[in-house]
């Protein structure tokens, strides 16, 4: 499992299959109420969980928390 912070896009990608966010061919957006984010869940071709994608990170973690996960 990998996390990566995105600070251009303010997303984190945490990969639950190692390199499962570029075996994915189909995206799910959860259906979560915060302010300019989303939750996306990347899926391989059975519908299985690779990898989640938040997206407006920095609006729900506190501040500094993500940069953690910077590459």
């Amino acid at each position: 499992m990998r996390s990566l912070y995105d600070p251009d896009r303010d997303s984190l990608l945490i990969d639950l299959a190692g390199e499962g966010a570029e075996a994915a061919v189909s995206t799910e957006i959860c259906d979560v109420y915060f302010k300019n984010g989303a939750v996306a869940l990347l899926l391989d071709e059975d519908g299985k969980l690779l990898a989640v994608n938040i997206m407006g990170v920095g609006q729900v973690l506190p501040s500094g928390v993500a940069e953690r996960w910077r590459e």
